[in-house]
């Protein structure tokens, strides 16, 4: 089959991933994504973002900034899905938003070299693997992995964290999209453990559960296997609705913090 490489920069296109933190322009101190892999740099980043999020705690640091920088996952894989293109996603590719001084700082994600190769559906499935193993393999599990090196928080919480996303894209953004069943039930389902990093098993397969009714918020929700310690930043008072320590919480039973394995957390191990 053909593959061939070409510029996209139709407005239609920008427009969208700019909804999920795209810039098509460099932004004043922009950070390289490479710079998350050198030890020294990521630990004076940790630093810089305990300020942004106000928070005494390196792991809580690395986890809410896990779940921000899940949507460079989510403008990658929107383009594969929906316009079957594949995006430049390694790390001396991409540069990112510099954090603010305000907890709710969600950067935004600037693409140096913006070529994209595009398929046509001969061969879309080996395509699309290796567009996984790209993302993943190349840029998000090394910054998982430099995270958790750094701080010692759990990769399982980080890998969540960028689960959640994943789930969110596919279930709210791309549910019409021909391709979106599929990819979603492949990424979650099918795909071995190696295309996401040196894992003998798919990393996030755990992670999609089905939707139970919470009674309290009368409404359909997946609860997290693992707390995202959120609500130990400036940002929130309260734990998100998905996480599975509210109820405990509630009833007063919850005493873990980001120092400890929380106990979601040690069920997974």
């Amino acid at each position: 089959m053909a593959v061939d490489s070409h510029f996209f920069v139709s407005a239609g296109e920008k427009a969208v991933l700019e909804g999920f933190r795209f810039s098509d322009e460099p932004m004043e101190g922009m950070i390289s994504a490479n710079s998350l892999l050198d030890p020294e740099e990521m630990h004076s980043f940790i630093q810089r973002l305990k300020l942004t999020f106000q928070t005494d705690s390196d792991k809580v640091a690395a986890s809410v900034f896990m779940k921000r920088y899940a949507f460079l996952a989510v403008i990658a894989l929107y383009t594969m899905s929906a316009w079957n293109k594949k995006l430049d996603v390694r790390p001396e590719n991409i540069f990112f938003e510099p954090p603010a001084d305000e907890p709710k700082w969600l950067p935004k994600f600037y693409l140096k070299n913006t070529q994209s190769v595009a398929w046509n559906s001969e061969d879309r499935q080996t395509l699309f693997q290796k567009g996984i193993a790209d993302l993943f393999t190349s840029h998000i599990n090394p910054v998982i992995e430099m995270l958790a090196k750094t701080t010692g928080v759990s990769k399982l919480i980080l890998w969540e964290n960028v689960a959640i996303y994943m789930l969110w894209l596919y279930e709210s953004k791309l549910e019409s999209t021909p391709n979106a069943a599929d990819d979603l039930d492949f990424i979650f389902k099918k795909a071995e453990g190696k295309l996401f990093g040196r894992y003998n098993r798919n990393p996030i397969n755990k992670f999609y559960t089905e939707k139970t009714y919470v009674d309290d918020l009368d409404e359909l929700i997946r609860i997290r296997q693992t707390c995202c310690f959120s609500y130990l930043t400036g940002e929130k008072a309260a734990r998100c609705k998905t996480c599975p320590c509210r109820k405990l919480e509630m009833e007063g039973k919850c005493s873990n913090g980001p120092e400890d394995v929380c106990d979601a957390v040690r069920s997974l191990t």
